[in-house]
């Protein structure tokens, strides 16, 4: 994460930081989607071959799924979010003097 911080006080420095914030954004959007998509099917099958084993079987909806890459795209999103802002709102100079 230094290293991003440097890259983008580096980058607000030169050019516009929305741009960066957004391009920052997106790269962990589609890390969490290639994620969820590996994830989600084997999380499934291990999950459904464990209620089985239960007396009183319920059957898993993908709501439950869903929920879950919701939330997780919601963290993310505040969290890269928020870093990029500390990053806009930083002395670009305290950035480059510690490197």
């Amino acid at each position: 994460l230094q290293r991003k911080n440097q890259s983008i006080t580096i980058d607000l420095v030169v050019f516009s930081q929305t741009k960066k914030n957004r391009g920052t954004q997106e790269e962990y959007v589609k890390l969490i989607g290639i994620g969820f998509l590996i994830a989600a099917p084997a999380a499934w099958y291990v999950m459904n071959q464990w209620l089985n084993d239960f007396a009183y079987k319920i059957d898993m909806g993908p709501s439950i799924f869903v929920a879950g890459l919701l939330i997780t795209f919601l963290i993310a999103i505040f969290t890269v979010g928020y870093r990029s802002f500390k990053a806009a709102v930083a002395n670009p100079a305290r950035s480059l003097r510690s490197e």
